[in-house]
């Protein structure tokens, strides 16, 4: 007969505990509920309606710069959103919040499926370390693209670089090549991340094995299903849309990739930093092979982050996200025997291991709830002047006015999805128009990025901006329209250094002109020419 032993914890003890970091994790996620929503999940959700309302997307009716997968996502709250009488945004960040939950969950619990598994006390932490990772982007970019990537693609990075995969079942192997196929997609240039992981695996492997693993041929098929799909679904993706881009997309950069990567000096010394320590601590490590497999996909997330050429700070938030986590892991990984022995001499006095518990996650949930209490968590992202005055003018027009706004930002789209106007065209932002301008004027020089054009590629494209946009006021006919004025400050994004006048570069075209000849010009506002649509005579 055995006696009992006093070391197993009840399960009934970690009721509390679990509750009051609950409760933490729902008042940290307060402000990114009551945050102004970001401008480009805002436009998602419009080009989302529009698309739900029959409009082709990348059609006449419907222009989009990303994969189309960010805009099938986004039916998706706007769907709960009529369903359910809501809002799509906060659908959309209910879903998000949902799937952060969904993503710590499943990293943990295959974490904790290791061959050489943290202690629970170290897994916990690790835990609050990859919640406060994938919450980290900030209240204004929740549920971008880019957080999206991290949310799905951390499970597959983690199950591939601890080498969990070879415990799990069949179908969870499965999932994870899907959840990480679809993550590529939001941002293909981020496929770099799997290359040089499953490479470094390769090579710390010396086997070319993981190439027919499940994991990595679901996600082969994954991707090469959704590849099929948009060339199906929205063929005028690759064959309209992809040209334009390849010819125009770089004007919005604002700097070469070589520029870009020499502003990550920082980071590039951390990265360094962590692999020399993996190095110099690898006989004192249980696992450097997992930290090292992160820093590496860090490195490639930075160079996706380079070729993109722009300096926007979400952007980089796949890199820093990777390399948080692989601090996180490598501090913990150090701490793992002195966390082992706190948790057996816990264990064996269970109410003192409830006493510990409650007040190690009554100090999560303060520090949780003070994050959230703190007002620069809302307010951090206030609109800039113009927008701000832009927000104030359509602030007194209510649905359905029609309005448009001649802008190389997004913002003004967002503006109007805020106030529930109809935005009166195809663009969510004139996204051709900065490199037909720079290559008019010519190169500003580095470390500005600069493709000059064929002039007969030139001159179609800046035809083709302008009849498009003389199709829109012809076919919406807005009843507002608004001009941003380009200065040499405040300037137009992607047109710096230069006064151009953006309504008489598109009366050039006679089509805009005679679209034009509607319009009689209003009182302006900060930044802004204001027009109105005149009544026709009958």
């Amino acid at each position: 007969m055995t006696s009992p032993t006093t070391s197993a914890v009840p399960k009934s003890f970690f009721a509390l505990p679990v509750a009051f970091v609950a409760l933490a994790i729902a008042a940290y996620l307060v402000p990114y509920f009551l945050a102004p929503a970001g401008h480009d999940q805002n436009s998602y959700l419009f080009e989302a309606q529009r698309l739900l309302t029959g409009a082709e997307l990348y059609g006449p009716h419907l222009s989009e710069t990303n994969p189309p997968i960010i805009i099938w996502f986004s039916t998706i709250p706007v769907m709960l959103a009529r369903w359910l009488h809501g809002s799509p945004i906060f659908f959309l960040r209910l879903l998000v919040a949902a799937m952060v939950l969904g993503s710590v969950t499943w990293c943990i619990r295959i974490l904790r499926r290791s061959a050489t598994p943290l202690n629970p006390l170290s897994l916990g932490l690790l835990a609050i370390a990859i919640l406060a990772i994938e919450l980290g982007i900030g209240p204004y970019d929740f549920a971008q693209r880019e957080h999206l990537l991290i949310i799905l693609l951390l499970p597959y990075i983690l199950a591939t670089a601890t080498g969990t995969v070879d415990r799990l079942s069949f179908a969870e192997r499965c999932a994870l090549g899907i959840a990480a196929g679809i993550a590529i997609w939001f941002k293909p240039q981020d496929v770099l991340i799997l290359i040089a992981l499953e490479l470094f695996l390769a090579l710390r492997l010396r086997s070319l094995r993981r190439a027919i693993t499940p994991e990595f041929l679901t996600f082969v098929l994954t991707s090469t299903v959704i590849f099929l799909l948009v060339s199906l679904i929205t063929p005028l993706y690759g064959r309209t849309t992809l040209p334009l881009l390849v010819d125009t997309y770089w004007g919005l950069g604002e700097m070469t990739t070589l520029a870009l990567a020499r502003t990550l000096r920082d980071y590039i010394m951390a990265v360094f930093a962590l692999l020399l320590l993996c190095f110099a601590l690898r006989k004192s490590l249980r696992d450097p092979t997992t930290t090292v497999a992160l820093v590496v996909s860090s490195a490639a997330a930075s160079f996706a982050y380079d070729i993109q050429h722009t300096a926007w700070a979400y952007h980089a938030y796949p890199h820093q996200a990777l390399l948080l986590l692989a601090l996180a892991y490598l501090l913990l990984d150090l701490l793992d025997p002195f966390f082992a022995k706190l948790f057996a001499k816990l264990t064996v006095h269970p109410h003192l291991f409830q006493r510990s518990a409650l007040v190690v996650s009554a100090l999560v949930a303060v520090l949780f709830c003070a994050i959230a209490l703190r007002p620069s968590a809302v307010l951090s992202n206030e609109k800039q002047p113009q927008w701000a005055a832009l927000d104030q003018y359509f602030a007194q027009y209510s649905p359905p006015a029609t309005v448009y706004v001649f802008s190389t930002s997004v913002p003004p789209l967002s503006v109007a999805f805020d106030h529930h106007l109809t935005w009166s065209g195809r663009f969510a932002h004139l996204w051709m128009l900065p490199a037909i301008i720079q290559n008019e004027a010519g190169p500003t020089g580095p470390p500005v990025p600069f493709k000059q054009l064929p002039p007969e590629r030139l001159a179609a494209l800046a035809d083709l901006q302008r009849s498009q946009s003389a199709e829109d006021l012809n076919y919406w006919k807005p009843s507002i329209v608004l001009v941003q004025q380009c200065n040499l400050w405040p300037y137009c994004q992607a047109i710096k250094n230069r006064n151009f006048n953006m309504l008489s570069w598109f009366l050039q075209s006679p089509d805009f002109a005679a679209a034009w000849s509607h319009y009689r010009q209003q009182p302006g506002i900060r930044s802004f020419d204001v027009y109105k649509r005149i009544p026709e005579a009958n």
